[in-house]
């Protein structure tokens, strides 16, 4: 273990790994032969536990005396070797910068190597810009290394997506398109899990108190820091370690949109889908993947579960878009254009570095890595022919399109996006008024069934069509937002933040189908309450019978027979402190749950002429 030698012996040692290993990336036919009597061998690497065994861990096995390398070299062995090494060693020169050593020393051996290909003359910013490129750029070699040696299981969005086609009746060619939908929504609710600050295991609360240094194990897996948190009731100390290597996230399952986005990149390669990593600027990152269905490369951000809302970032989250780049294994492209619909004032922003030298950067980098993957000609061309086409694409700039709405961030604490800005406008409300749709009337039946879990409706047609988003179907809203509690996995519909009253209405009009109701109506909400808060259940119709409802009672009502119209009202109050919005709650489930929150079913006859222009 590297703790048995002083840290010296360790940097001298994982110094020579790491120039071993930039020797062969840059020239296959470096190194092919190495003798065990070398020096370096000898008194370094053979000084370290496992520092030999990082040669056979490249792919060196030994044989006569001579560590050798196999003539098919795997160069996604060598990276991982090296990005591992890496870790550890700018770890441990970070931390020494923060006592004796100046920044620019702690990642002085990095630039130094990136000098002998960055584009001259070069600023100090272009050259950090040019460092933040290439490390991660090198990192996509690491999923194509993890899936040599992990399957990853997708069934239940397999499920949903079969079901999803059948419902929709697509043509097969979407397929991709819709796992894609359901990929994101299974990752989201099902898999990962935010983490605004760990919860203490016995009280559930804790908070930031600085940052340690990480364990081998933490660095090992990528962390270059580790968040340390305090529980505010039994002090008991927690630590968050930021892994940076998606498969221990694999296994944590939890972070911020850092780890969301590096996960979720991998688990798009493991289904096989063309992908690339987002970084933006603005401390934020996501994924792009190429639908072969649409010829373009779709924006999908797993934190928000969104898909191709290129402008969510500048028209939802109020962000100032400067620098986004978007990198797969075989190439690196900046996108900025595409995420902004003012390219003029994007323009005057841009001032890290100068336009031509950063053309010139991406050529470069881009060379360097089809050089390192030793692609034919005509792959190269392929991947050159379309980046100049998606170049072509981005001159124009993205307009709004129709009927999309653009929301503020919805992941981590209000406290939160408030402090980093990404609140956003809120949505424009839409009024809906629920009538009959043609299988409905022609079956004579009306039912509507809505799971908080899945924020899906369900109408019956014969079968069932789904209906997305609680919103809606909803006639009025005031004060209502969806809450998912990822700590507790938990949903439900509550007020928001700091209001000290919400309400909803479900409006069902048949005057315009010439209908009215045959029987009895059945109806079903749930509600819960904490904190001397309280929810009221009130449905009426057009002649002003109304019932006060209570929730979790499946009624059975005969005085709304004949009735044009229905209207279902609920009101949220109440509850103490701070807190308080979120002590009325309605249609709370577990993230898992398929049972019915609400309801509303009866059935349905026709009215010979005039139905008498009844209104509400």
């Amino acid at each position: 273990m590297y703790y048995t030698v002083s840290e010296a012996e360790f940097m001298k040692a994982a110094d020579a790994l790491l120039k071993l290993a930039d020797g062969i990336l840059s020239d296959p036919n470096k190194f092919r032969k190495i003798d065990v009597n070398d020096e370096v061998v000898k008194s370094v690497l053979g000084k370290i536990p496992g520092g030999l065994d990082c040669l056979l861990e490249m792919g060196y096995s030994l044989k006569d005396n001579f560590y050798q390398m196999p003539v098919k070299i795997s160069m996604g062995k060598i990276m991982k070797v090296k990005l591992d090494l890496k870790d550890y060693y700018d770890q441990i020169v970070l931390r020494n910068s923060l006592t004796n050593v100046s920044e620019e020393e702690a990642t002085r051996s990095r630039k130094r190597a990136l000098k002998q290909t960055i584009p001259r003359p070069y600023s100090k910013s272009e050259l950090d810009l040019f460092v933040r490129l290439s490390d991660n750029f090198d990192r996509m070699f690491l999923y194509e290394e993890i899936l040599r040696i992990k399957h990853l299981w997708t069934g239940p969005v397999e499920d949903r997506t079969k079901k999803r086609m059948e419902q929709s009746g697509l043509d097969g060619r979407y397929y991709k398109d819709i796992f894609l939908l359901e990929l994101l929504y299974w990752f989201k609710y099902s898999f990962f899990t935010w983490v605004d600050a760990p919860e203490c295991d016995c009280c559930g609360q804790s908070k930031l108190i600085g940052y340690v240094e990480p364990t081998l194990e933490e660095v090992v897996f990528g962390a270059y820091k580790t968040e340390l948190y305090k529980c505010s009731e039994c002090s008991v100390e927690i630590r968050f370690p930021r892994y940076n290597n998606p498969l221990k996230l694999l296994e944590t399952r939890r972070g911020r949109c850092g780890e969301w986005a590096n996960c979720f990149a991998l688990i798009c390669r493991s289904v096989g889908f063309e992908t690339r990593y987002i970084l933006a600027n603005f401390d934020h990152v996501w994924v792009e993947v190429y639908s072969e269905s649409q010829q373009r490369w779709l924006h999908c951000d797993p934190c928000e579960n969104v898909c191709d809302q290129n402008l969510l970032y500048e028209k939802g989250w109020g962000r100032e878009i400067t620098y986004i780049f978007a990198f797969s294994l075989n190439n690196i492209q900046d996108v900025t254009w595409k995420y902004s619909s003012d390219h003029k004032a994007l323009m005057r922003r841009r001032k890290e570095c100068k336009e031509s030298w950063l053309v010139k950067a991406l050529i470069t980098l881009r060379q360097e890595r089809f050089k390192l993957l030793r692609l034919s000609p005509e792959a190269e061309n392929r991947i050159l022919n379309a980046t100049a086409l998606e170049l072509v694409d981005m001159l124009n700039e993205p307009s709004e399109k129709k009927d999309e709405k653009y929301s503020g961030r919805t992941t981590g604490s209000l406290e939160w996006r408030i402090a980093r800005g990404e609140i956003g406008s809120p949505p424009t409300f839409v009024p809906h008024t629920i009538t009959l749709l043609p299988l409905e009337k022609e079956h004579e039946t009306f039912e509507i069934v809505y799971n908080s879990a899945k924020d899906l409706y369900k109408r019956f047609t014969g079968s069932y069509l789904e209906v997305s988003n609680w919103s809606s179907l909803v006639y009025s809203s005031e004060n209502i937002f969806r809450k998912v509690e990822h700590d507790w996995k938990k949903v439900y519909l509550s007020r928001t933040p700091g209001s000290q009253v919400g309400s909803l209405t479900w409006k069902i009009d048949l005057n315009l189908v010439s209908r009215i109701v045959r029987e009895n109506v059945l109806v079903y909400v749930t509600s819960t309450t904490y904190n001397n808060a309280t929810v009221e259940w009130t449905i009426s119709n057009e002649k002003n019978i109304q019932l006060n409802l209570k929730p979790g009672i499946k009624y059975d009502l005969n005085v709304f027979k004949n009735s044009a119209v229905l209207r279902l009202d609920v009101k949220l109050m109440g509850g103490d402190g701070e807190n308080a919005w979120q002590h009325a709650q309605i249609f709370r489930q577990d993230f898992n749950s398929t049972d019915d929150a609400f309801f509303v079913k009866f059935r349905t006859r026709e009215v010979l002429g005039d139905p008498g222009q009844l209104k509400f």
